[in-house]
């Protein structure tokens, strides 16, 4: 038999497009913190365990609603605690031989919030808000304030700072042991925005989150220095080894460059290869590096697939390569 048991009231907000999600979000917001107290905790306790098994893409993946939830039975305000049917208590999402995705988990959160059964339908929305909360709250760690005194951090400017995933310097220095260290950092940072967007496609108004925009804005200010600081690091080793090869005389057979810089749209080291000699016996000049350099700086300059920071990046790299070597030119 269903109880009275309290009433809410949403706080009057401006309804426009633009802010639909922050409706949303409130609305999800005030109708979790309604909850008793043992709702909440049995819907944190499964939201905390559907969250590990998305992120570890356990199969099958098993999980209980609450027994009893409070929802609006007669439209917004009165809130009413009710029994779940017995029968829609126990889910199960995914099989055996598949890796479970959140797009599969995103569907049977749909299919539960379309329920004609209030109860069902308002857990399915619970769930759903909580699984995104567990994942920016709990799974990634917290911001931290920058209280360094190196002048080198200054160079970040952020409220949001992980100390324990910076590999370089603001002079693109290594500072851990190697280039391989610095770019399992790299993965860590895109690991940490990849869960976040995980969290944003179970719950999209989530993005307006404080704690989600904090993360989110931080942790990519964050992965683009160092990414950038990485591929010019790098870049700083092929111009070593080319000066090296060239002073051995061991550039006569053709070679190519394959240059690394960040893009940060798809937010990962990519590689721009740059022919210079055709394979073959063919002697070096560095006059055939510096010209190679100067073509694919005009293409990168009109690249309509790069940001224009990450062009900036690019170009940035590639005159550093041509300076290197355009002094050799007789």
């Amino acid at each position: 038999m269903a109880t009275q048991l309290f009433t809410t009231s949403l706080s009057p907000l401006k309804m426009s497009l633009d802010d639909a999600f922050v409706h949303d979000y409130q609305a999800r917001e005030d109708l979790f913190q309604a909850q008793p107290s043992f709702v909440q905790r049995e819907v944190e306790l499964q939201a905390t365990l559907i969250a590990k098994a998305v992120l570890e893409r356990q199969s099958p993946l098993h999980f209980r609603l609450p027994d009893q939830v409070a929802c609006h039975l007669n439209g917004p305000g009165d809130l009413t605690l009710v029994s779940v049917p017995f029968p829609q208590r126990e889910q199960k999402v995914g099989g055996l031989l598949d890796l479970l995705k959140s797009a599969d988990l995103n569907r049977r959160m749909k299919e539960l919030e379309d329920s004609p059964d209030k109860a069902v339908s308002t857990c399915g929305q619970l769930i759903r808000y909580a699984i995104a909360r567990q994942l920016v709250y709990r799974v990634l760690p917290p911001p931290q304030r920058n209280g360094s005194n190196q002048r080198w951090l200054s160079a970040y400017a952020l409220s949001f700072f992980m100390p324990q995933w910076v590999a370089l310097d603001d002079q693109d220095n290594l500072l851990v042991n190697s280039v391989e260290e610095a770019r399992a950092i790299i993965e860590a940072m895109q690991r940490f925005l990849s869960t976040l967007k995980i969290a944003a496609g179970l719950a999209p108004y989530f993005i307006v989150d404080e704690e989600y925009q904090r993360k989110r804005f931080g942790m990519l200010a964050q992965l683009i220095n160092q990414g950038q600081a990485l591929a010019r690091h790098e870049t700083g080793g092929i111009i070593t080894r080319l000066k090296q090869r060239v002073a051995g005389n061991s550039l006569n057979r053709g070679f190519d460059l394959d240059l690394p810089f960040f893009d940060d749209q798809a937010l990962e080291i990519r590689t721009l290869n740059i022919p210079v000699i055709p394979h073959g016996r063919i002697q070096f000049v560095p006059a055939f590096l510096v010209i190679a350099l100067r073509v694919k700086q005009m293409e990168v300059e009109h690249s309509p697939g790069l940001s224009h920071t990450t062009q900036a990046h690019l170009l940035e790299e590639l005159k550093a390569l041509e300076g290197a070597f355009d002094h050799l030119i007789e």
